[in-house]
């Protein structure tokens, strides 16, 4: 009876230490794939500052000035509107995709990166990749975005 109990306990202890390893094993991966993304963000990060600051200093551009006079001398002030709202979207766009890398930046920092922010379950891996910065699983993104995912057979 000693030596049954005895086995038994050695096997469970084995196989504690093994599920053990697996776990250090993925914990190992997933740091490794969590160093990457936030790698890839503050890489995404700088491109998207470096793009805001170029369009803001692009009225230096002699072309562009050309440009401008040109508008202004025609007196086309509605093409000038449309050119100004135009520069004012694409600077938003710049701006909101710079908030949501901060926003993976600090969930990194928080624990909380490539868990979805709707229904807590793991992003998949291959959303991660294809857009380090999202929040949501695809079903909730779907949900959120008010479309549903049509299924092609």
């Amino acid at each position: 009876m000693q030596k049954l109990i005895c086995v038994k306990v050695c096997v469970w202890h084995c196989s504690r230490i093994e599920s053990t390893r697996k776990e250090d094993a993925v914990n190992s991966d997933n740091q490794t794939a969590l160093k990457e993304s936030e790698r890839q963000l503050l890489q995404l990060r700088d491109a998207v500052r470096e793009a805001i600051r170029a369009q803001l200093h692009r009225d230096d551009n002699p072309e562009l000035l050309t440009l401008a006079n040109h508008i202004i001398d025609g007196c086309d002030w509605t093409e000038a509107d449309v050119l100004n709202d135009t520069d004012i979207a694409l600077l938003r766009q710049k701006i909101e995709r710079l908030r949501e890398i901060d926003m993976a930046l600090r969930r990194i920092g928080q624990g909380s990166y490539g868990v979805c922010r709707s229904c807590s379950r793991p992003i998949p891996a291959q959303r991660m990749l294809a857009e380090p910065a999202c929040e949501y699983c695809i079903d909730c993104q779907n949900r959120i975005e008010g479309t549903r995912h049509a299924h092609v057979l």
